[in-house]
């Protein structure tokens, strides 16, 4: 699972090659834009484009709390994600794993949990199987191990269907799919509706607590440095806000210009509409024309906590209205009316294009007509008449 060579988007231009883009297409259940989106949401985490053991499993362990000993079954998938050994995961090997996770049906999880327990030469053998049920107890502090241990020998007998003492992944998929206490012990980072149904499921803390699953609080834990007590509590203000789970560019609007300066809400001939659609799109993150939940959290986090690095990094996002990494004279001057309109200049009679030159000339540091992303946030950051004009939502210092 995973590319087994150095891939070259892992550098630091903060950009997937097309040949690294058309293996994640193929290989995983993620569209073009939601694959760059999450790249350029793990470059700027982990800028060398890996994780190393420990960030994996600090990344990891949120999703396996409900495990005693969680750590064990974290180095295991990490071990198995590092398909080139080089002590790293890479972009690629953690986005297929999580494209399993997240969206792969029942037998995929399962064939990825019988690669995580196998010798990789197609079975595990009765011993093994023991001894991964001894282990998984050991992790998991939920069932008693002698017990467990005769349960599991029976059961091993039961689906061992050539009696060669041991079993193939049909044969493994089968066992789990029709025991809950086995599904529970050998996938704790999976769910399954398991065959099974005489076997009442035991509540779990963690995932009853909100309809966020545990892949997704784990993700915004990192993604926004909030706590997972936090983030279910904005999601529950956000679904009594808007019970249908997503912001349209119209809702958007009008909850935006509460978080404007009040000082440009006063004035009844300045228009924010323009600027709130600019800023619309770095919250609609897969640009599918509504927030949910998930960029909504993400995008305020950084509006509100972010360095100013990271405000400027998002509002470059803004914009740049046809995602090209670059912001064209074109979008300049539509930049800069938004913005006129916001103070209400325009109605002073203010130039916007002749600003826009200005501005171009200025910020336009290598003279080729447009503004890239390092450009823009040196501006920004070196030149306070440029950040005040420029970034109206955040603080001049």
């Amino acid at each position: 699972m995973g590319a087994n060579q150095t891939s070259e988007t892992e550098n630091n231009n903060n950009h997937l090659t097309e040949n690294d883009i058309h293996y994640l297409l193929s290989n995983t259940y993620f569209n073009r834009q939601q694959i760059e989106n999450w790249y350029k949401i793990f470059h700027e985490k982990y800028s060398n484009g890996k994780m190393n053991k420990e960030q994996f499993i600090t990344f990891y362990m949120n999703e396996l709390r409900h495990i005693w000993n969680g750590r064990l079954l974290a180095e295991k998938i990490f071990y198995l994600l590092d398909i080139n050994q080089d002590n790293h995961i890479s972009f690629k090997e953690l986005l297929l794993y999580y494209s399993v996770k997240s969206k792969g049906n029942e037998r995929e999880k399962l064939q990825f949990s019988f690669l995580l327990y196998s010798n990789h030469d197609g079975y595990i053998e009765y011993e093994q199987f023991i001894f991964l049920i001894e282990l998984l107890t050991k992790i998991n502090k939920k069932y008693d191990e002698y017990s467990i241990r005769h349960y599991a020998s029976d059961l091993f007998h039961q689906y061992d269907n050539n009696s060669d003492r041991k079993i193939t992944c049909d044969e493994f998929i089968s066992l789990i799919l029709h025991n809950r206490e086995m599904a529970q012990l050998f996938t704790p980072m999976f769910k399954f509706n398991i065959i099974n149904q005489n076997v009442t499921e035991s509540s779990n803390p963690i995932t009853s607590i909100s309809p966020l699953s545990i892949e997704v609080l784990n993700v915004l834990q990192i993604i926004t440095n909030l706590t997972r007590e936090q983030i279910i509590k904005f999601y529950g203000d956000f679904q009594k806000k808007c019970p249908t789970g997503h912001l349209n560019q119209q809702d958007f609007i009008y909850f935006y210009r509460k978080l404007l300066p009040k000082s440009l809400l006063l004035d009844d001939d300045n228009d924010s509409t323009k600027y709130c659609q600019l800023v619309f799109k770095a919250f609609d993150i897969n640009l599918d024309g509504q927030i949910d939940f998930k960029e909504f959290i993400t995008a305020f986090s950084i509006r509100s906590n972010g360095t100013p690095r990271d405000k400027l990094n998002w509002l470059f996002y803004a914009y740049d209205r046809n995602n090209d990494n670059f912001i064209s004279f074109t979008e300049l001057k539509y930049i800069i009316s938004a913005i006129y309109n916001l103070y209400g200049l325009n109605k002073e009679g203010k130039n916007f294009e002749y600003k826009s030159y200005e501005l171009m000339a200025l910020m336009d540091i290598n003279n080729d007509d447009k503004i890239s992303k390092q450009e823009f946030i040196h501006a920004c950051i070196t030149d306070g008449d440029i950040r005040k004009l420029l970034v109206p939502m955040f603080p001049s210092r």
